[in-house]
């Protein structure tokens, strides 16, 4: 699926019920600036996409990933995180991407010089689970869909927000499930999960969500 631009993007603030959309035109800036861009215009207003057909689209214009990966940034700054690092040390906060990467560059675009509770971001991807299990974000990609039960079993014990973009995901135990209906991006909440984990949840975002589980 590819999208054309963002309109609606994520009302934190009664008072901002208008929408505000990125230019049709095609984006000319360099792909950082853009992944910049959705990232400031999501921080304020509700959630949503607008998609046109494949072969309409430039190829410049924004991606579903370029949006999802921007969602991402916003649900961590919503999330009051405990220290991870010992004896005083502050390593990096930790994303990882289990399984085939959809993302392209734009993770590593979006959070570039930022920095989440006081840390710089890595962004981390890897077929083996091992390999991640020091993360503090977990996007689980569909081509590990057949085994999440396994993965969320053996992430059971850890404070680590699990996301992914498949259906069943939350229900099935993860943290946050990405949907895109009728053109928008919609997403839900396992509080019980979250609460588990570990991991408090802003009522703001919790507000947003479509569905909040919570047993």
């Amino acid at each position: 699926m590819h999208f054309a631009h963002i309109s609606n993007v994520c009302q934190f603030q009664d008072e901002l019920d208008q929408n505000i959309r990125l230019p049709v035109k095609p984006l000319r800036k360099p792909r950082i600036m853009r992944c910049r861009a959705i990232c400031f215009t999501i921080l304020a207003l509700p959630f949503s996409l607008a998609s046109v057909p494949a072969e309409n689209m430039p190829s410049d214009r924004l991606g579903e990933y370029d949006v999802k990966a921007a969602f991402i940034y916003n649900f961590a700054r919503f999330i009051e995180w405990t220290p991870w690092h010992k004896n005083g040390e502050n390593p990096f906060f930790s994303i990882g991407v289990l399984g085939e990467e959809p993302f392209g560059n734009a993770l590593d675009d979006t959070f570039t010089d930022k920095t989440i509770a006081g840390s710089h971001v890595r962004i981390m991807r890897a077929g083996n689970l091992q390999a991640l299990m020091d993360c503090q974000i977990l996007f689980i990609s569909q081509s590990e869909q057949s085994r999440v039960d396994k993965i969320l079993n053996a992430l059971n014990d850890r404070q680590i927000l699990t996301i992914a973009d498949f259906p069943g995901f939350a229900e099935a135990g993860g943290i946050i499930e990405l949907r895109v209906e009728e053109n928008r991006v919609r997403f839900l909440i396992n509080q019980k999960t979250a609460v588990d984990a570990g991991l408090k949840i802003s009522s703001k975002l919790l507000n947003l969500a479509q569905k909040v589980i919570t047993r």
